[in-house]
């Protein structure tokens, strides 16, 4: 039986979970005690993971990897808040790149209006609970989300092709969370009905 203080190699993917836990705990340390170098290798590890967490929220390339700089500069300059009782290195930087592309979206949001023909078209494509709706043509869709009030239609484009959570909807928008749970239920009802029609 092994001592309770030795952890077990998880592998996932082929990595060493545990193993990369403890090197961005170190490299973090490091970083906060003043030593670049660290950042510069903890920079290496993370990049890609937390563009594709900035990605989920931010489709275009040069704004994900432009937010992407944020993130780090915030790592870089908050280091030495990261504390390991708190959770992993990983989710803690994954939280620091999902809040900072939703602060992005929410500054930018006349940029991000769903009457941008791309977003709306791009729904058809998305990975997302509204996947059943596909067996209705695409037209349909559009049809009826062109319908729909600006808000109610914002609110199921955000929800269901951005994949935000009923809380980041909430943060996003500036309305209470119990608004945005109904909002969004009474605009999937209109959306419903819509394309029963």
């Amino acid at each position: 039986m092994s001592h309770p203080d030795q952890r077990a190699s998880i592998q996932l993917f082929g990595h060493d979970v545990n193993g990369l836990r403890h090197q961005l705990v170190a490299l973090l340390t490091a970083k906060a005690n003043g030593n670049r170098g660290a950042f510069a290798k903890l920079h290496h590890i993370m990049h890609a993971r937390l563009l594709a967490v900035s990605r989920k929220i931010i489709c275009e390339q040069a704004v994900a990897e432009e937010v992407l700089q944020e993130v780090f500069l915030t790592i870089w300059q908050k280091a030495h808040l990261y504390s390991e009782t708190s959770g992993s290195p990983i989710a803690w930087m994954n939280s620091l790149a999902r809040n900072k592309a939703i602060d992005y979206l929410r500054r930018h949001r006349r940029r991000y209006e769903v009457e941008r023909k791309g977003h709306i078209e791009d729904l058809s494509g998305s990975n997302s609970d509204m996947a059943e709706a596909r067996i209705v043509d695409k037209q349909s869709i559009l049809r009826c989300l062109q319908e729909l009030r600006y808000e109610h239609r914002w609110l199921i484009l955000l929800a269901y092709y951005k994949g935000l959570t009923n809380p980041e909807l909430s943060r996003v928008t500036n309305m209470p969370l119990g608004t945005v749970k109904s909002r969004l239920r009474r605009a999937l009802a209109q959306l419903e009905a819509c394309l029963e029609r």
